[in-house]
């Protein structure tokens, strides 16, 4: 691959700094994304992953929230990062035309406005990311024919639907829009500010440079063994969301520059994707919204600051949440036992909330679980926080068994 000469110093600059994907948080914003620096982190980094060697390992992701939310923003801006030859983007798909497509979608991430858009291809659509072609065979006249398409594309879509077909969401990672009212009125607020169109050239570069760096797929670790043992095994799709995760701590080590890593997977890329990817991953496996969990975390806080029992005014003022949004949330976090009324009646009828003792559901151990356990690691751990850019720790709190 040639690049150009103006570009490629800045470029190579910005691969071998260790706060890359904090960087990439404070680009997205300057490109327009409000608020929604997880999300549009998440995405970044799923991108990424369309080079990977494991074509099983690149995950997909949807972006789930009402209409008008900003869905769109959150995959857009992200890929405007991007080499725009690795970007496929369509609004709509007809039932055979995935098949008909004269180009690979490998290496690609195809980007579906609408996943209604795709509705009546979504059957080819989930053979491609699955197996990486389709072999569809039609009638011209009396003889018979095969048209095949191949490629295992990364693919982000949109939704503002509440039941997604079964089959089809357990090919995607669900993230969840921020619809609160803080969110909406920095959102507002946004538009007041003139704006400036930074020059993405030199990300699209780097991002050439992190790919063609990725010479063979990265080594898990032995201790890695020990984080396989703590997701959630009886939950079939976790078969699919670990090999996805996988490929997703592969997208992270292209984007922690580590002279000591020797090919490997390293205990700083853990932390990053726990930090990172863990809410969605969480959301996704247990089929939960993620402000149900964003809910069930202010439960606990609240409750353990207050020593007593939660009311949803007290939810709202720490969410930023309407009253709908609340009952929403509310409602669904007590139907999949996240949280649950307090028993008896109290004075007006008012609800409270209490969090259910021993409910913790996650996808990945922390970090601290994890150093707490496996000898190996040492006593402490240093990261970037890929939102804040900051330097953090992690501590031994005991030692592990023997």
């Amino acid at each position: 691959m040639t690049l150009k000469t103006t570009a490629v110093d800045p470029a190579l600059k910005l691969i071998k700094d260790r706060r890359l994907l904090f960087k990439v948080s404070e680009q997205i914003g300057l490109l327009g994304l409000v608020g929604e620096t997880r999300n549009g982190l998440i995405v970044f980094v799923v991108a990424l992953t369309m080079v990977i060697t494991n074509k099983k390992r690149r995950p997909s992701v949807m972006v789930l929230g009402p209409s008008g939310s900003g869905k769109t923003m959150v995959i857009e801006v992200p890929l405007r990062l991007f080499p725009p030859e690795s970007v496929v983007r369509r609004a709509s798909f007809t039932r055979q035309a995935l098949a008909y497509g004269q180009d690979s979608l490998d290496k690609k991430a195809l980007f579906v406005d609408e996943y209604r858009g795709g509705k009546e291809a979504q059957y080819f659509l989930r053979i491609l990311q699955s197996e990486g072609e389709i072999a569809h065979e039609f009638t011209v006249g009396r003889k018979t024919d095969v048209k095949r398409r191949v490629g295992s594309p990364v693919v982000l879509t949109t939704t503002t639907e509440d039941t997604i077909f079964e089959d089809d969401m357990t090919r995607f990672l669900a993230i969840s829009i921020d619809d609160s009212m803080e969110q909406n009125l920095a959102v507002l607020k946004s538009e007041l500010s003139p704006k400036a169109e930074p020059d993405v050239k030199i990300w699209q570069q780097a991002i050439r440079l992190l790919w063609d760096n990725y010479k063979q797929p990265f080594v898990f670790p032995r201790w890695f063994d020990y984080v396989a043992e703590q997701v959630p095994a009886q939950n079939v799709r976790t078969r699919r969301d670990w090999k996805r995760f996988l490929g997703l701590m592969e997208a992270i080590a292209m984007c922690s520059p580590d002279p000591k890593r020797d090919g490997k997977i390293t205990f700083p890329d853990y932390c990053v994707a726990y930090e990172l990817m863990n809410s969605a991953f969480t959301a996704s496996v247990y089929t939960l919204n993620e402000n149900e969990l964003r809910l069930q975390t202010a439960v606990k806080a609240l409750q353990k600051e207050l020593g007593d029992a939660v009311t949803i005014k007290q939810i709202r003022n720490r969410l930023g949440w309407n009253q709908s949004l609340a009952y929403k949330y509310v409602r669904a976090a007590v139907e999949h036992k996240l949280i649950k009324y307090e028993p008896g009646t109290r004075e007006k009828n008012v609800k409270r909330l209490l969090p259910i003792e021993g409910i913790s559901a996650e996808f990945l151990p922390s970090p601290q679980k994890v150093l707490d356990n496996v000898a190996e690691l040492g006593r402490s751990v240093e990261f970037i926080d890929p939102i804040t850019g900051e330097e953090m720790t992690w501590e031994r709190k005991r030692r592990p068994a023997a």
